[in-house]
């Protein structure tokens, strides 16, 4: 407490403005983690509950330039002054601490996103089983911050001692690990995570044990199955962040001084990644090259490997490493491989075309398309000439990447795969087409209104309403009012009135009403009854009060033939749904 009080006394007002500046940054920011714990199922919120927070460091950012936080083990201090509040959770200190980490540096710049994806990463339960093999170093590490930096303490030196005098420090070490080994706790195996000053407070006064042979109780099985398992993450999910970490502990200073020679370590170590299939760490390579050439003295040979890693990783080999993970499954990290991907220059375009004909997984077809997106922007041509395929999936796919695209005459692209042969090629470019609110594509959709599928017309009428329900209902108006309509079949009339009601104008509902509410003679029985079922059909897609009352007064007039009632109280109950959702009060007539 005295040092504290000394500590508080000598800081100048300056200091003391920061400190109390970013203790309330951590007060906001603490209370952001509590809400977020209490409404963690509504991720929509979240950014809402950092909002504060975002907004305290953002003005220290832009006042200081930069936030460092040294972290204790129990507390996040800066200038030798704790941060967190009296009773805040020392957990989250520790949990940091306990990975090695002993500072926090965060730069101007930082998103919010940014913000929310590192407080995701400090509450996570690391503990928790479905954590297993993950940590906070690992997280930070693939998370891939631009504005947070991290400073890791692996290790300790003993100075300038002597051989003798390490020896001694070693056979100290020792007597303390062997200590820690027989602990009460079932975390045995925290030793592995030590600084010189955490090992400074426990080392005195303890005997030497040079030479002695240690005797006690033998390895439990548990203890043997939970060292086990921690062998297996630093060998596996681990071991490769961390080595690239250290890589580019050296790199940082051989670069400077204009050393060769990492291009050869760095294809090996790509290699390793993608036997693993550990694409984010991939990308965190890429990502450090490129903090690297924002130094003057490093941007020369930063640029020339971040060079080669590019042309490593967008050669065919490798490529079809990622085309044999999207095959194999769902995986881990989708948002990593297409990272991956959009690295790349215009020459992997024709390696992955190649690839994605042999995944079938549509999400993951998407992963490629979105990818082909990005690197084949200024060479449209491979995409447009696989319009002609026999495949429909890959037709849909290059459908999907022009539409992506800035193609100069789209237009024609797409009117040229609405005359393929195959059915489902012709409704995946109407779903295209609708999506741009071109005039072209306007006009496009009349056309389709002419196909010779009944489905593909009926996805065009209402892709049509959709697009623009005042023009799209005149247009189907003047198609239901033409000789030949009446001569399709009645599935096909009913999907061109639904689209009608789906555009739920006055106009549409008046038509509507007009045919439902006709009385039959006896020699326009039929006719009338084919009429109403129409009719009906468009109601039951124009959900209003209005087109409720229509179809209730036809359910109970028993003067309609069986057919009409049972589809209209069907429609009620589509009506009814659509207006009061999935707990819609049942209909007394009914």
């Amino acid at each position: 407490m005295a040092n504290e009080e000394r500590a508080e006394q000598e800081l100048d007002p300056a200091k003391r403005a920061q400190v109390e500046q970013a203790r309330e940054l951590f007060v906001q920011l603490l209370k952001g983690f509590k809400s977020i714990a209490l409404y963690r199922h509504n991720t929509a919120r979240y950014g809402e509950f950092l909002a504060r927070a975002f907004e305290l460091l953002t003005a220290y950012l832009a006042a200081h330039q930069s936030l460092g936080v040294k972290i204790e083990a129990q507390s996040f201090t800066l200038f030798g002054e704790s941060l967190l509040p009296a009773g805040a959770d020392e957990n989250l200190a520790y949990k940091f601490h306990r990975d090695g980490i002993r500072h926090l540096v965060f730069r101007p710049g930082l998103a919010e996103q940014e913000l929310l994806d590192f407080a995701l990463i400090a509450m996570t339960n690391y503990d928790d089983p479905q954590n297993r093999g993950a940590d906070v170093l690992s997280s930070l590490w693939n998370a891939g911050f631009e504005h947070i930096e991290h400073l890791v303490v692996e290790g300790f030196s003993v100075g300038d001692l002597s051989e003798e005098e390490v020896q001694v420090e070693v056979d100290k070490i020792v007597g303390y690990l062997y200590q820690r080994l027989r602990s009460s706790s079932d975390d045995f195996l925290r030793f592995a995570r030590l600084s010189a000053d955490d090992l400074s407070l426990k080392m005195e006064a303890v005997d030497q044990l040079r030479g002695a042979v240690i005797q006690g109780s033998p390895v439990t099985e548990k203890l043997a199955q939970q060292i086990h398992e921690q062998l297996e993450q630093d060998e596996g999910p681990r071991l490769l962040p961390k080595l690239v970490q250290v890589i580019f502990s050296i790199l940082d200073e051989e670069i400077a001084a204009g050393n060769a020679g990492f291009e050869e370590i760095l294809a090996q170590l790509i290699d390793a990644m993608l036997l693993q299939e550990d694409f984010a760490s991939v990308n965190q390579i890429l990502l450090k090259l490129r903090t690297m050439e924002r130094s003057p003295e490093k941007a020369e040979g930063a640029q020339r490997l971040k060079s080669f890693v590019t042309e490593k990783m967008g050669e065919s080999e490798r490529l079809r490493r990622v085309v044999d993970a999207l095959r194999a499954g769902l995986p881990k990290q989708p948002q990593e491989i297409q990272r991956y991907l959009t690295a790349l220059d215009g020459r992997a375009v024709i390696p992955l075309l190649e690839g994605l004909e042999q995944i079938e997984l549509q999400q993951n077809r998407q992963i490629l398309c979105d990818a082909l997106a990005v690197l084949g922007a200024e060479t449209p041509d491979p995409f447009v000439s696989r319009l002609s395929s026999d495949r429909s999936a890959l037709v849909r796919d290059m459908l999907y990447i022009l539409e992506k695209i800035d193609v100069p005459d789209r237009a024609k692209l797409f009117e040229g795969a609405l005359r393929n042969s195959n059915m489902a090629v012709r409704l995946e470019t109407i779903a295209i087409i609708a999506k741009s609110r071109t005039e072209a594509n306007r006009g496009l959709l009349v056309q389709a209104l002419g196909d010779a599928s009944g489905q593909v017309r009926a996805h065009a009428a209402r892709a049509l309403v959709k697009f623009d329900a005042d023009r799209g209902f005149q247009d189907l108006q003047r198609m239901v009012r033409s000789p030949e309509f009446g001569k399709r079949a009645v599935e096909d009339r009913k999907a061109i009135y639904a689209a009608i009601g789906s555009s739920q104008l006055p106009a549409a509902l008046s038509l509507l009403a007009q045919m439902i509410q006709q009385k039959g003679g006896i020699f326009n029985k039929r006719k009338v009854a084919e009429e109403k079922l129409l009719a009906i059909a468009g109601l039951a897609e124009c959900p209003s009060l209005a087109s409720f009352k229509l179809l209730q007064a036809e359910s109970a007039d028993k003067g309609n033939e069986d057919e009409v009632l049972t589809a209209a109280r069907r429609a009620m109950g589509l009506v009814r749904r659509q207006l009061f959702g999935a707990e819609a009060p049942p209909a007394a007539e009914e």
